[in-house]
């Protein structure tokens, strides 16, 4: 677990990992990082599933069934922020 994560170096990994498991014609500048990927078509509900994993893997973390929501994880900067929630390394607000 990398305690100096960024909100740009983990929304970038997200990034990458969309791109890379998730057929889509959108580029790392194109992908929509406000939106939600399930809604956009990007990933199914077993995309998020295998997203979760990588998430839980890649920084050591454990996500609750209950964080699994819009709200927490309807985007990649959501996504990333809440990685960043869990490590203890909140996000600054915008």
């Amino acid at each position: 677990m990398d305690h100096l994560e960024t909100p740009d170096s983990v929304r970038d990994d997200i990034v990458n990992f969309v791109l890379t498991n998730f057929p889509t014609d959108h580029t790392a500048s194109t992908l929509p990082l406000h939106e939600s990927l399930v809604e956009r078509g990007i990933i199914d509900s077993m995309g998020v599933v295998e997203l979760v994993e990588f998430l839980e893997k890649r920084w050591s973390i454990v996500i609750d069934e209950s964080e699994i929501t819009r709200e927490k994880m309807g985007g990649v900067i959501k996504m990333a922020n809440l990685v960043l929630e869990k490590l203890g390394n909140p996000a600054p607000k915008s």
